[in-house]
């Protein structure tokens, strides 16, 4: 490891110390606590995130808004890095971060290649690029199945609505026919 190297790290690690003293944390709409120091942004339309069976999330929070230099990852930014990734050297260096794991790969990229994090090999239990959710946690986009299903439903539903206020309306006028024919035997 390079001094350069080594002096980001020695600067990251002071840094949070720092920032965890001074972060606030961030209460959402739902109950999603953003911690230290980020904030609240609604989940993208088609996502379902469980905290648990009986509790849905509509917020996750934005953990590169934390303060200092401290990286976090999961739903409310709870989970520091355990390890940091430098990929790259000298002006292309590229810091990344591992929660819950460590680095799946440290590579050094060919000349002219961007460095990008290469994912992590998490512990047991976690999962997620960065290992940032517990095992069964990470958002899920909403099947397409899931879709029309739900319209299928809803489409079934409506009919049988439909079909129940047409047959009273025709009861309520048959009702109304046998009532005038009776009335007018009655005379």
């Amino acid at each position: 490891m390079n001094m350069t190297a080594m002096k980001a790290i020695v600067l990251l690690l002071l840094c949070s110390i720092l920032s965890s003293v001074i972060a606030q944390d961030v209460v959402c709409r739902d109950g999603t606590e953003c911690q230290n120091g980020s904030t609240c942004i609604p989940l993208e339309n088609g996502v379902k995130a469980f905290v648990s069976f009986n509790v849905h999330r509509r917020y996750r929070c934005d953990c590169s808004k934390t303060i200092g230099v401290q990286f976090y990852a999961g739903y409310e930014c709870e989970y520091p890095a355990d390890e940091t990734c430098l990929y790259g050297e000298g002006v292309d260096t590229r810091i990344s971060f591992c929660t819950n794991g460590g680095c799946l790969e440290v590579s050094m990229p060919e000349k002219g290649e961007i460095p990008t994090h290469k994912g992590c090999e998490c512990n047991d239990g976690y999962e997620g690029e960065y290992c940032e959710y517990i095992t069964g946690d990470a958002p899920q986009p909403a099947s397409k199945l899931g879709l029309i299903l739900g319209l299928i439903v809803t489409f079934t539903a409506l009919s049988t609505l439909s079909g129940c206020i047409v047959i009273r309306n025709i009861r309520q006028k048959k009702a109304k026919m046998v009532e005038a024919v009776v009335g007018t035997q009655d005379e």
